[in-house]
């Protein structure tokens, strides 16, 4: 088997294995001692740390052998950078079950398994210009409800990032509908048509949706929304999915790398906080508290659609009793992602299960043939999977309507 020959997979390795030890380091040196009272603690085990690291290089090397698609290996990248690594940090310094870490290796192992499989899906799909002038209707038409309930007398503190929880408090609606269509809008639909009407040049459009994208980031202050427009951005204008994983990779180790000097420097801890603590380890450390929390009595999903079979036995929804268990306040909600949700609801089966079908879903945006230019929203739809429920990642969140765009819309076309 011929291993990497490409320069920019070979970076990606290299620059995967510094985000490891870095990130340790960080963990050891900033986060235990700063947030220790949330769980983070250090105990070092010889053979948990080893065990660790032959697992990260099998895998590394595993999925660097001869891959015959740059999409998912793009997305295995971006997945042992945000799920597999903090897992193992998480397993090596804390009283955790392997079965965590373990069960990310798995998705990771057979979405690269996956790529070998041949899956021809031929599908009508429309023209861009079809594509990008029915999906601007679709949005002038979704978005009248969200203007009918948020208005205009914005906090534009937010574009700051001030207020953001004031804000976000004053945001909740009512009206279940709106957060659906607001999810949809902001995650999926806007940030597709951002980079269908930069594939047309069609710059006027593109900006007036980025305003769009910007008032929706107002309105209810969710920085995922931005945080979701600039990953649309960075990653359209670079077509070579190699390319996009590299330079990706080196601006966020240099971002991490000057965050934790500027801590030490300053001892202004927020924004090494709010990206490596928040980004990084706080999805770790909660599924480690669902596996201790829901170990030996399932769910079976009665706090969602089957409440009419099973009766749900708690007071509290699941997030609220782990945010009242382990951080004391039933007010946090303690939302993790699919991990957390298939053990949570069918134990260690659920979390297989989930797995195969998230491998599932990402096979068929493969076979589909996705333009490299729409990966930022296949880059925010892995943070969804990681950070929310298998079932509200595909009807909250958007992910059943982006796999309706990819078969219509998204699929790549020479002439584009």
């Amino acid at each position: 088997m011929k291993l990497i020959v490409n320069k920019y997979k070979l970076l990606n390795f290299f620059i995967l294995v510094l985000l490891f030890f870095f990130l340790e380091l960080v963990y050891r040196s900033f986060i235990v001692p700063l947030y220790e009272y949330r769980g983070f603690s250090y105990v070092f085990d010889s053979f948990k740390y080893i065990e660790t690291k032959f697992l990260f290089f099998f895998i590394l090397f595993f999925v660097n052998i001869k891959m015959p698609s740059k999409f998912l290996y793009s997305i295995i990248q971006i997945l042992i950078l945000f799920a597999l690594i903090p897992n193992m940090i998480i397993y090596e310094y804390i009283p955790t079950p392997r079965f965590i870490m373990y069960s990310t290796s798995l998705l990771i192992i057979l979405l690269h398994l996956s790529a070998f499989v041949s899956l021809n899906i031929k599908f009508p799909r429309f023209s861009d210009d079809i594509s990008l002038y029915f999906m601007i209707g679709i949005v002038l038409v979704l978005l009248i409800p969200i203007i009918a309930n948020y208005g205009f007398d914005l906090n534009y503190n937010v574009l700051k990032f001030q207020d953001i929880y004031e804000v976000r408090s004053k945001s909740i609606s009512g009206i279940a509908m709106i957060g659906y269509l607001y999810s949809w809008l902001a995650k999926v639909i806007v940030p597709v048509l951002i980079a269908l009407s930069l594939i047309k040049k069609n710059y006027i459009i593109s900006l007036i949706l980025v305003l769009v994208l910007l008032y929706l980031f107002i309105v209810q202050a969710q920085k995922s929304v931005f945080f979701s427009l600039l990953v649309v951005l960075l990653f359209y204008f670079i077509t070579d999915y190699y390319k996009k994983i590299y330079l990706f990779l080196t601006v966020l180790f240099l971002l991490i790398v000057a965050m934790h000097l500027f801590s030490l420097k300053t001892g202004n801890i927020v924004l090494e906080s709010m990206l490596v603590r928040r980004v990084f380890f706080v999805p770790a450390i909660l599924n480690n508290y669902y596996f201790d929390f829901f170990s030996g009595h399932s769910l079976y999903l009665s706090h969602s659609i089957f409440s009419p079979i099973y009766e749900y036995p708690y007071e509290l929804p699941p997030e609220k009793m782990i945010g009242l268990t382990y951080f004391g306040s039933s007010d946090m909600n303690a939302n993790n992602g699919f991990i957390s949700d298939g053990f949570m609801n069918f134990g260690r089966f659920g979390v297989i299960l989930y797995i195969f079908l998230i491998v599932i879903i990402f096979k068929v945006f493969d076979a589909l043939k996705v333009n490299s230019h729409y990966f930022g929203v296949f880059f925010v739809m892995i943070f969804t999977f990681i950070s929310s429920s298998f079932l509200t990642s595909l009807f909250t969140h958007g992910i059943l309507i982006l796999l309706i765009l990819a078969f219509f819309v998204m699929q790549y076309r020479k002439t584009s």
